[in-house]
């Protein structure tokens, strides 16, 4: 039985990559992309994203070979300390909000939905200040 979750992640963290001034994002965080990073990157290596699935709940289990997902998507913000963190951090939300919904929201048909659940902002004091914002999605996806 084929799952999809990794092939799903794995669209996501590309679509991630392409987040740069150049393609008509407000910044350039999509230099700097990882999947579940261990440690909060430095203040040097911001703007930054990163990719997480931490939860992943039935919908309907229809037979052994056939299943439905809601799999939990968190994609972390990552700004430097400073001046305009909230600022900046606000940009970057809004380059991964506008990367998902307004692109292919079943994710090269490996999907069957996407949506924007909510956001959240803080600030990890662990060594340097560095501001965190996350965007939370669930995924529909068929397990078959």
């Amino acid at each position: 039985m084929a799952d999809n979750r990794d092939a799903i992640i794995e669209a996501i963290v590309a679509r991630m990559e392409t987040i740069r001034t150049a393609n008509g994002f407000q910044t350039d965080a999509g230099e700097r992309v990882s999947r579940w990073r261990s440690t909060d990157p430095g203040e040097s290596a911001c703007p930054a994203i990163d990719v997480r699935d931490p939860d992943r709940k039935p919908k309907g289990i229809y037979s052994q070979n056939l299943r439905d997902y809601e799999l939990a998507v968190e994609i972390a913000a990552f700004s430097a300390g400073g001046e305009d963190t909230d600022g900046e951090l606000n940009r970057i939300l809004e380059d991964i909000l506008k990367s998902v919904l307004e692109g292919d929201l079943t994710w090269g048909a490996l999907a069957i939905n996407t949506v924007f659940e909510s956001d959240r902002k803080g600030l990890s004091q662990m060594g340097a200040k560095v501001g965190v914002a996350v965007a939370r999605f669930l995924i529909h996806y068929r397990k078959q």
